[in-house]
């Protein structure tokens, strides 16, 4: 049997991405338009699909890529997918040159449900909904829907199972979600696998000079210095990062990937142990920078407890966004090869993120086991594809993955 598989895997490959160059295409959505692929147009729809997957590129923003992956998928099996409609939407930034009517997001906003930055200030999370609702309304035999994502695509799949809006669909459409090697979780409650204080921090405090004493606002912790206004978690005004700037004695030296004023964030230390100490206001900060505000593991988008202030697409309460975690589909597809926290492309590295464990592979199994620790009717199961690391292709290539896009 698996001699047949790699065989008819072996002919797959050699379909190419030029074959499917003519299904680019473009859908409107929160006033402007959205780039896509797919296989057949969403309108007027059609009849001949009884599935479809709706697949999220990752930080590359390789829509096509994934697409073509997904579609190779679907030879491999004669018959299989032979009736499944494959979309692949495309979630451009500003880097990627988008016409004046298209939307688009911030780099790193468009994988956690944030508003575009082209005036429309509409979720990605909303342009999944407008797809399934398209789906229901204009593809009356489709009876299941799998929304699937590798990498970042698969952060916006698990979060989006837990924040999605309930929707005017179809009563009998199923909708499955498979969570392919993402960098990190939502998880349901506080409770993590790793401790908060096993982050490395260690030697921060030989690295920055003039750490002000405790008792002042700003005030060095186990993982850096807290320089967030006294009792605020958050901060809108990079002056803020001004001010902790030269608590440490350096200035403040702002670059156009900071944060603007407004938008929610915190001050970071980068470089730490190099000649280049500055500091920024982000909501990004690796290993390479000492935390300076209050420990955010468990607010959104590492967990809920700040939902739904945390994330403007959703009004669902707490309750209710750990209702949809338990309740769901999710199939969390699991390459036991990805592992490395090196290697490119290395997955997240934050405290927030290292609490949920030290890799992809580690976070996957862990959130598991803490949402089935939650509730353990909770219907969120794993996966593995055995040597497989981050590698989209040939996570939905293998056995598994064809299983769990096409026939499960």
């Amino acid at each position: 049997i698996m001699v047949r598989f790699f065989l008819r895997m072996a002919v797959a490959l050699f379909i190419t991405s030029a074959a499917y160059l003519c299904d680019a295409a473009r859908f409107s959505v929160g006033g402007k338009k959205v780039e896509y692929f797919r296989n057949v147009a969403l309108s007027p729809g059609s009849t001949e699909y009884d599935r479809a997957v709706i697949v999220i590129h990752g930080f590359g923003r390789d829509a096509s890529d994934y697409y073509d992956s997904v579609r190779e998928a679907q030879t491999v099996f004669p018959g299989v997918g032979d009736t499944t409609l494959v979309l692949a939407p495309r979630f451009q930034t500003i880097d990627d040159g988008p016409e004046d009517d298209e939307l688009y997001w911030s780099v790193g906003g468009w994988i956690y449900g944030r508003e575009s930055l082209d005036g429309q200030a509409f979720s990605s999370f909303a342009v999944a909904d407008d797809l399934l609702e398209r789906i229901s309304s204009n593809f009356p035999k489709v009876t299941e829907i799998v929304l699937a994502g590798h990498g970042a695509g698969a952060q916006f799949i698990q979060r989006y199972s837990g924040v999605g809006a309930v929707l005017d669909i179809r009563c009998d459409i199923k909708v499955r979600y498979v969570v392919s090697n993402p960098g990190s979780y939502m998880f349901p409650t506080p409770t993590r696998p790793r401790d908060i204080f096993d982050c490395d921090s260690s030697n921060i405090v030989d690295h920055i000079p003039n750490i002000p004493t405790n008792g002042t606002e700003y005030t060095f912790g186990h993982t850096g210095v807290d320089a967030c206004p006294l009792g605020n978690t958050n901060i809108t005004d990079p002056v803020t990062c001004a001010d902790a700037a030269a608590s440490v004695g350096i200035v403040y030296d702002p670059r156009t990937t900071d944060l603007e004023n407004g938008e929610t964030g915190l001050c970071v230390i980068k470089n730490v142990g190099n000649t280049n100490l500055r500091i920024t206001m982000t909501s990004n900060h690796g290993s390479s920078a000492a935390w300076m505000c209050e420990r955010l593991y468990d607010k959104y988008r590492y967990g809920v407890s700040d939902l739904p202030n945390g994330l403007n697409y959703t009004s669902l309460s707490i309750a209710e966004v750990q209702t949809n975690l338990v309740n769901r589909d999710v199939f969390l597809l699991l390459g036991t090869g990805d592992i490395s926290r090196d290697v490119s492309p290395k997955p997240d590295r934050s405290c927030e993120a290292d609490t949920q464990g030290l890799n992809r592979y580690e976070r996957g199994r862990n959130y598991r086991d803490g949402i089935k620790a939650f509730d353990c009717s909770a219907r969120t199961t794993i996966t593995t594809v055995v040597g497989v690391g981050h590698d989209h292709h040939e996570m939905f290539m293998s056995p598994q993955g064809i299983m769990l896009l096409f026939i499960g």
